[in-house]
């Protein structure tokens, strides 16, 4: 019985140590209330939570939502943002657009985005929406 149990502490571990490595290939899907990626992701990122942290690099698109997002880390494609906070690090490094729907946007002095950035509050975004309704209602 304690060889089983020393067994299967050690296969534990093993797989921690070797998850902690690991290249996250494809659509790497996160939701959750505190959310860090820490391991590099071959492919897009779609994040939901209430924290987001991205401190690795994503070779696809970013899409996340949730109240506070920071990203120090190179993104390969477009990134799409909404939340109350996004705060861009001094790693970051945005291949493509960001399009950021919320409150603040703190941006590292050091922090890159080659394509546009477009950032809309999150009032006027609903303001802007109403406006769009009522044409449409008129």
């Amino acid at each position: 019985m304690t060889h089983r149990i020393v067994l299967l502490l050690t296969c534990a571990i093993l797989a921690t140590a070797a998850h902690a490595q690991e290249v996250l290939a494809g659509k790497t899907v996160r939701v959750g209330g505190d959310i860090r990626i820490l391991e590099p992701v071959d492919g897009s990122l779609l994040a939901a939570g209430g924290h987001i942290r991205v401190d690795a690099p994503v070779q696809g698109n970013v899409r996340a939502a949730g109240g506070k997002i920071v990203i120090d880390a190179p993104i390969g494609g477009d990134v799409s943002v909404a939340g109350g906070t996004l705060e861009l690090g001094p790693s970051a490094r945005i291949a493509g657009k960001l399009k950021f729907r919320g409150g603040e946007l703190i941006r590292d002095p050091a922090a890159q985005v080659v394509g546009t950035v477009e950032h809309v509050a999150g009032r006027k975004h609903h303001r802007e929406l109403f406006r769009e309704q009522w044409r449409d209602c008129a």
